[in-house]
């Protein structure tokens, strides 16, 4: 026999299914998922040639294993080599501990007391993407049928020893509280166990979800050959989340350097890196500074003339001030205009105009209005936004920052209480004021 390490990567493929991909046997110990070990210790009698040719040839299958990159300020997942990404949360065992992917690597996980039960969730977790992939693939119905019935029995020893995936408290008020899990809920995997069950909330119990009874799924066709560009784009894109070049190439059967002519306004080059893109991402988003770059490019190569032609066509009409309702308070509106507007609103008979100051707190969004209480004195009643109890100068304040004025007065015990007509009045005055500006802008 001869014995030879393999070090486990992460994978769509289950680690556990790959010994039997190549065509060799492994020696399992206890009840631990393979897959959440470093490294697995293989022994049989193939030779070493044979194990290599069998390793080259999932390697290749690796390649054209689908793969979604995330996009730019997506922190969701983080891509690792070439088969795939984990996702952020993601929890797995670590010898004898935990750990949890985080956005900086993997770190540290502690399940408190709830080790033994977090555990056998990665285990259910594990076991059900190997049984998804199993029936996507097609395998023999013996296997897939293996691998449910271990699903099954892992699914009820949980069941047994701490009740349903989906259980929950409520409380005399109605609030659900869910358990910790050792920190599983978390897990991006969640979702995928807590489907293994249907869940009474009325009775508290659970019965097993379809898949743990039969196949649900239809095994995947590989596509190998299309004939229309459109068709190329389709496959990539749902295999690869992207325009793979070498992709649609191999699929409509021509050279990497005729991909660009064969997709013709299907897939736009972007100007700064150079590589093909479809249409639909390129003509979205950000469109007004990729029209600026592809213009900038288009001076030197007349090639980025057509990604200058169709931005054009899809960069939204500009909104004119006429077209601009209830900006007031809005973070984008100057800083200027709004204190040039606060001003505006002081009458020369009243006097002390430049004594208006308007300042914007970015950390708390919030806008503050000062002004000189003599000047305030001549901006209530009588004046256009104010009212007998609150001046225009408060009252703006408020609509700056999406608030309803309140005006209160204590009564005969002292105690303060909301003045119904006089609240309502200075509301009125606010909604006037947020009209009067955009008129004003």
């Amino acid at each position: 026999h001869e014995r030879c390490r393999l070090t486990t990567r992460q994978s769509s493929q289950p680690a556990w299914d790959m010994p039997r991909r190549l065509g060799i046997e492994c020696a399992r110990q206890g009840r631990e998922p393979l897959s959440n070990r470093r490294g697995l210790v293989v022994e049989g009698d193939t030779a070493t040639a044979s194990l290599e040719a069998a390793l080259r040839a999932v390697a290749g299958e690796r390649q054209r294993e689908p793969r979604v990159t995330p996009g730019a300020g997506d922190a969701r997942s983080v891509v690792v080599g070439r088969s795939g990404s984990v996702p952020v949360g993601r929890v797995e065992r670590d010898g004898v501990g935990f750990r949890r992917f985080s956005v900086t690597g993997w770190v540290a996980h502690d399940p408190g007391k709830a080790g033994a039960e977090l555990g056998q969730l990665l285990e259910m977790r594990d076991l059900a993407r190997s049984l998804v992939c199993l029936e996507q693939e097609g395998e023999s119905a013996d296997a897939t049928e293996q691998r449910r019935g271990e699903l099954r029995r892992c699914y009820e020893g949980y069941v047994a020893t701490f009740g349903p995936v989906n259980r929950a408290t409520v409380s005399a008020s109605g609030r659900r509280s869910y358990p910790r899990m050792g920190g599983f809920r978390s897990d991006p995997g969640f979702i995928a166990v807590a489907a293994l069950e249907r869940y009474d909330e009325a009775t508290g119990t659970a019965e097993p979800a379809s898949i743990l009874t039969g196949r649900r799924l239809e095994a995947r066709v590989a596509v190998e050959a299309v004939t229309e560009p459109v068709e190329a784009l389709a496959v990539s894109i749902a295999e690869l989340g992207r325009l793979d070049v070498g992709l649609v190439a191999s699929l409509l059967g021509c050279g990497a350097g005729e991909v660009d002519g064969r997709l013709g306004d299907l897939a736009y080059r972007d100007p700064l890196s150079g590589e093909l893109v479809d249409a639909t991402s390129y003509l979205s988003g950000n469109v007004r500074r990729k029209l600026a770059e592809a213009r900038e490019q288009a001076e030197d190569e007349p090639c980025y003339a057509r990604n200058v032609a169709a931005l054009e066509a899809v960069v939204p009409t500009d909104i004119g001030p006429d077209e601009l309702e209830r900006v007031l308070g809005s973070s984008w509106v100057a800083l200027e205009l709004v204190e040039q507007f606060a001003k505006s609103l002081v009458p020369d008979s009243v006097g002390g105009r430049e004594q208006v100051s308007v300042s914007y707190v970015a950390a708390t969004g919030e806008w503050i209005v000062r002004c000189p209480s003599w000047v305030t004195t001549g901006l209530r009643a009588g004046h256009e936004f104010g009212t007998r109890e609150m001046d225009a100068m408060a009252i703006l304040q408020h609509a700056l920052n999406a608030k309803s004025p309140v005006v209160r007065a204590e009564d005969a015990d002292g105690r303060l209480v909301v003045l119904a007509d006089a609240t309502q009045a200075a509301i009125e005055k606010a909604q006037l004021l947020v009209e009067a500006f955009d008129d004003w802008l």
